[in-house]
């Protein structure tokens, strides 16, 4: 309707049509929770060229420009503008160019420096969600982490890595399972672990899709330094949309188990490492949510379970989509998604380490360095609205312009 009433039938029109889709593609990131899931702007891979835009305009704003160059072609092929058709192409072509060329710039300035004095181990299993919630899934899931995070080079190690929900039991109370990581790690070394939690007691319990940093003594004891409480949760996965409404109509089963919200994101201080901010599965796909810490962290760690995606292309677009949170603010990602892609992300989006869904092991890496905040860093999607609304008031001052003039040459 947008595209309808505002665009005239001038070669510009194709601006009207990608500020008005880019636009929509912004409200679904943010409108009933949001689900910016696979926007257009993802179809440059991260880590290339063209993607290194994002550290200037964001998603959305190399979303408008996705959709300016791809469309801008159509009207190229239009009858009634013979003359000036191809303007809009040769535009196109120009940003295409131009986007190319700042991104080798910025890629042929890069750095591979690392934090000094720090070792990461990312345990990557590639169990089933069959085998985690079978009959014995607590106990096989505990045996292949710990199993894999025994793996040689330990020593060296200063910080071990689990995925979200690692295991299927409430940890932080699971006294066993307690005792066997703490005859595991060593002395001072820190496990950053998804974990489901329990709190509360009576008709007052609730549940959370947390993330706690755990150091362990000689005698095995856990000190917890530090709990997350994943703040967007998934619809109709881990949260049900309306619950209260659904149980009023009396469909209450279909309300009644859900996760708890936390309060708000966090950036957790560590033992022998930078802050760091935790991104609980999908809470890597909102650019607004990794830029709305209460301060800037040293490091993202990116946690999360993919293999509810089974065989399908899910587990490389997450992978794809939380790689474009580092270009954006500049920091370096560590990844662990079990039967989905882990590994190391650059604050350019590169990717020194890169593990398959369907390996398993323990690979350790360092911590790139993080860059100054980028311009999207510090101004969001600001400039995204403003070329945006500026396209859309311009032109629709122009069609007016035009009705008018046509008004009054009728005789």
């Amino acid at each position: 309707m947008v595209y309808i009433a505002v665009a005239q039938r001038t070669e510009w029109r194709v601006l009207v049509f990608a500020a008005a889709f880019a636009v929509f593609e912004w409200l679904r990131g943010h409108v009933f929770s949001g689900l910016p899931w696979n926007l257009p702007g993802y179809a440059w891979a991260a880590g290339e060229p063209i993607s290194q835009s994002a550290a200037w305009f964001g998603i959305y704003g190399l979303t408008f420009l996705t959709f300016f160059i791809l469309s801008a072609p159509a009207v190229a092929i239009s009858r009634r503008l013979i003359s000036r058709r191809l303007m809009p192409v040769i535009a196109g072509m120009g940003i295409l160019l131009f986007l190319v060329l700042i991104g080798l710039m910025r890629l042929g300035q890069a750095t591979t420096d690392e934090h000094p004095n720090m070792r990461f181990r990312l345990v990557h299993s590639s169990i089933t969600q069959a085998e985690k919630w079978g009959p014995d899934g607590p106990e096989l899931t505990r045996e292949r982490y710990l199993e894999l995070t025994r793996q040689p080079g330990l020593d060296q190690v200063t910080h071990v890595l689990w995925p979200e929900g690692a295991l299927p039991t409430f940890m932080l109370v699971d006294g066993e399972t307690l005792r066997m990581i703490g005859e595991t790690l060593n002395r001072g070394q820190v496990l950053l672990s998804g974990i489901n939690r329990r709190a509360g007691d009576g008709d007052e319990i609730s549940y959370h899709n947390s993330m706690a940093v755990m150091r362990f003594a000689e005698n095995g004891v856990p000190r917890v330094d530090a709990l997350y409480d994943k703040v967007r949760l998934v619809p109709f996965g881990e949260y049900v949309p309306l619950a209260g409404l659904i149980s009023a109509i009396g469909f209450e089963e279909f309300a009644r188990l859900q996760f708890t919200p936390g309060p708000s994101p966090a950036v957790l201080n560590l033992a022998g490492a930078p802050p760091v901010m935790p991104l609980i599965c999908y809470e890597a796909i909102f650019p607004a949510f990794v830029r709305s810490a209460p301060e800037r962290p040293g490091w993202l760690y990116n946690l999360s379970n993919d293999a509810w995606f089974g065989d399908t292309s899910g587990p490389w677009q997450h992978l794809n989509q939380t790689r474009y949170r580092a270009i954006e603010t500049g920091l370096p990602i560590l990844r662990v998604a079990s039967r989905g892609y882990s590994g190391a992300i650059d604050p350019y989006g590169r990717m020194p380490l890169q593990i398959a869904p369907n390996l398993e092991g323990a690979y350790d890496t360092g911590l790139p360095l993080a860059l100054d905040p980028p311009l999207y860093s510090r101004l969001g999607d600001l400039p995204f609205w403003v070329l945006c609304l500026s396209i859309l008031a311009l032109l629709t001052a122009q069609r007016f312009r035009f009705i008018r003039k046509q008004k009054f040459s009728q005789p």
